[in-house]
């Protein structure tokens, strides 16, 4: 496949046409590497998300033979970006990192995009006993104080695993405060606060507490994933589902509904609501000990929706509003990207994510627009119509069923490392949920290098014997 049939197979330009030619010449004219690992065998990588094509572009720049299967017709798994929406590239999926010493950001670190702090000095509003106002204005009602103060306590929680909304209502939090909690942290928590455990989520990287986002100011993620991993399409075997793999000969049989692959080594990258569910037979069964973490961690229904207005009747300087009864959180795009700052973007999952999905965009706009108004006094729908509303139901995608993994009650970071571990240096697995850094572009690439690192090493081991 030439170069240009490659780039028209995974839809470059699908988000609106950022074009990156720095990026793409930055690869020799479909030259593969010269091999540093003298490997006869072949990888088999399951799943061109952001885990699966970092662990085959490091498998490949070694000079190791790579075949990669993915369930449907693109790359980018839970990343997907439109362009033209607004006056900034909306992205539909993953989006913000949490860190500058990314991977990803290392990954790209060489062709100089703009990355800019989201947040960083603006406001968050709580609508509260009927009123919005932002946190200052609210330090001499009790019930708000406890409820900042729980949650700014949950990194240092150390009794009896519960949910969220368990431990809020057993510290005697009142239920006017639970639709704050559900906001500020059980939907950065990626479900329900009726769902997450709360000894699981205490350390996780999603938590506001644990620092300001950091967000690409002019670049398209998708855009960014076609350029730099570009190379790989040739290798991507596309609309092709995996139904078992079975382990048990010298090489790895795996069928798919396009037939069947061999490798030596297989990397398993696949959503964590795609091994729950037993899609994909393994043969011999998983061991115990993943079957057990894997019972410990949840993936829920997730929707992204981005909102453009009129106006902004928010205020120009608010970063989140906290508290609606339809929504519980409503996220500012804000200046940092976006120069008219008139977009709303919503992020919900499980319940409140079902409650949206049913919904026509003509009702969801209506039921919007009615939440607003009763946050700020009818100035929603006063002269400030939508102008347009873009959404994506990550439940109705087959191959993903939802948004991000998350602890449920009894679950630890420890489940992700013994979901991580290789079976017999022969089926390994990656992905968000993989890592301690779950539900984050960060995490999906750290768990792509472990694997990588893991497999270069386990080669090298075998040809010293």
């Amino acid at each position: 496949m030439d170069r240009r049939k490659a780039l028209k197979r995974i839809g470059i330009g699908a988000s609106a046409g950022l074009f990156l030619p720095s990026l793409l010449t930055s690869c020799k004219d479909d030259e593969d590497p010269k091999p540093t690992i003298d490997y006869n065998g072949t990888v088999i990588v399951i799943g061109a998300g952001a885990a699966g094509l970092y662990t085959a572009d490091l498998l490949v720049s070694q000079g190791i033979d790579v075949v990669i299967l993915e369930a449907g017709d693109r790359i980018g798994g839970r990343v997907k970006s439109v362009r033209g929406f607004a006056d900034f590239p909306v992205e539909l999926g993953a989006d913000l990192l949490k860190s500058q010493n990314s991977l990803f950001l290392q990954r790209i670190q060489a062709f100089n995009l703009t990355t800019v702090p989201v947040g960083a000095g603006r406001e968050s509003i709580f609508f509260f006993n009927g009123q919005a106002l932002p946190a200052a204005d609210w330090q001499n009602h009790t019930d708000f104080v406890a409820a900042q103060s729980f949650i700014n306590n949950i990194s240092s929680y150390s009794g009896e695993d519960k949910t969220i909304l368990q431990a809020a209502q057993d510290v005697g939090l009142d239920p006017s405060v639970y639709r704050l909690i559900e906001g500020q942290m059980a939907e950065s928590l990626g479900t329900d606060s009726n769902k997450v455990g709360i000894s699981g989520a205490k350390s996780s990287t999603n938590l506001s507490s644990n620092g300001v986002d950091i967000a690409l100011a002019n670049n398209p993620v998708e855009d960014i994933f076609f350029s730099v991993f570009n190379h790989l399409v040739e290798r991507v075997n596309f609309n092709t589902s995996v139904t078992s793999i079975d382990y048990t000969g010298e090489e790895i049989l795996i069928e798919t509904n396009n037939g069947s692959f061999q490798g030596s080594k297989v990397v398993v990258t696949v959503p964590v609501s795609i091994l729950k569910s037993n899609r994909i037979l393994f043969v011999p069964s998983l061991p115990e000990p993943k079957m057990t973490a894997l019972s410990r961690i949840g993936m829920t229904s997730a929707i992204k929706v981005f909102v453009k207005f009129n106006k902004n009747f928010w205020g120009q300087n608010v970063l989140k509003v906290f508290g609606g009864n339809l929504i519980p959180v409503y996220t500012s795009i804000g200046p940092e990207i976006s120069v008219s700052n008139r977009t709303l973007m919503i992020e919900v999952f499980g319940q409140d994510a079902d409650a949206l999905r049913v919904l026509s965009d003509e009702d969801l706009k209506s039921a919007i627009l009615s939440d607003l108004d009763q946050i700020f006094d009818g100035k929603a729908s006063l002269n400030n119509d939508i102008t347009g509303l873009i959404k994506m139901d990550w439940a109705s995608d087959e191959n993903i069923q939802g948004g991000y993994s998350y602890p449920l009650v009894g679950g630890s970071d420890n489940d992700r490392i013994v979901l991580a571990d290789d079976i017999d240096a022969r089926v390994y697995f990656a992905g968000e949920a993989t890592s301690v850094q779950y539900g984050t572009l960060d995490g999906a690439f750290e768990s792509g290098s472990i694997a990588a690192q893991n497999i270069i090493t386990h080669i090298k081991e075998e040809k010293s014997q």
